[in-house]
């Protein structure tokens, strides 16, 4: 081979270098675009009554079913920054407290599956539980026997009303 030849193939060599190396680039590239457009972000909202809370996490039951008596429920995350209203803090909302809360849905697909992250982003306080009745007359709507066992009469009840 002369030496124009090896020049010739040398060059040819260098150039299919250079070009796949453009062409990796490209697709390094493409591949991180790829990644991005896998990962999707979406703002949700669910209005509900609070059936677990602590510092990182809330748990809101969204819909009861009282004929087949079954709950659909959710459960976020919550971050330090999360924006809380018509509160002080998140140690002021408790179970059974009704909430509405904006949170955000980050799903990435990946070669084992999709996987979803949901993160609280607004939580805002309702109104707080409603206290269920603890006399059996309201619980039930049956009459309730009436036993004293205090030794009272009804004239001492009476005057303990009337401030006597």
């Amino acid at each position: 081979m002369g030496k124009r030849s090896v020049t010739l193939i040398m060059c040819l060599l260098f150039s299919l270098c250079a070009s796949g190396a453009s062409y990796s680039q490209k697709s390094a590239g493409a591949g991180s675009e790829a990644s991005a457009e896998k990962a999707k972000s979406r703002i949700w909202g669910v209005s509900g009554e609070v059936s677990a809370i602590n510092k990182n996490f809330i748990a809101v039951v969204y819909r009861k079913d009282r004929e087949r008596h079954s709950e659909e429920e959710i459960g976020l995350t919550i971050p330090k920054d999360v924006n809380i209203q018509n509160k002080n803090s998140l140690d002021d909302i408790q179970a059974g407290d009704i909430v509405e809360v904006q949170y955000e849905e980050l799903s990435e697909k990946a070669v084992a599956g999709t996987t979803t992250k949901r993160v609280a982003r607004v939580i805002r306080f309702v109104r707080a539980a409603q206290i269920a009745p603890q006399s059996s007359v309201l619980g039930t709507g049956a009459p309730e026997e009436s036993v004293d066992t205090s030794g009272e009469t009804d004239a001492d009840t009476s005057a303990e009303w009337a401030g006597i």
